[in-house]
């Protein structure tokens, strides 16, 4: 009480401490969040990634699907992903541009189909 009796009688405002904390917890917490959500599309696309890796191996390889049936079925499943194919090419495109980030994602990659396998089996 009494720093704060100082603090009033020399004009000194803790708004501005205060509004530089707020700004500052704001920052990290949105920091942490955008960090959070890469990881959780980097996971979700790991997924899409794998699961269309199986399509193609199911459909073309056992299964000797034509071209065109095959492209109807990549093409539903891109709609069912909410994403279009121009879209996954460029974040193909964007990992693949970094030869470490691609290894990582291609380890990644080769355990989620690993593990969509035992999930199938």
């Amino acid at each position: 009480m009494i720093l704060f009796h100082r603090m009033k009688r020399r004009n000194f405002s803790l708004a501005p401490i205060l509004a530089i904390s707020f700004v500052s917890v704001l920052v990290l917490a949105t920091g942490c969040r955008t960090q959070n959500s890469v990881q959780h599309e980097r996971k979700a696309f790991v997924s899409t990634y794998a699961e269309l890796l199986l399509l193609h191996e199911r459909e073309k390889m056992y299964n000797h699907l034509p071209d065109s049936l095959y492209q109807m079925k990549v093409d539903t499943f891109f709609l069912e992903h909410h994403v279009t194919k121009e879209q996954f090419r460029n974040t193909v495109a964007d990992i693949s541009a970094d030869e470490k980030n691609w290894k990582n994602f291609l380890q990644d990659v080769t355990r989620a189909v690993d593990s969509l396998r035992n999930v199938r089996r």
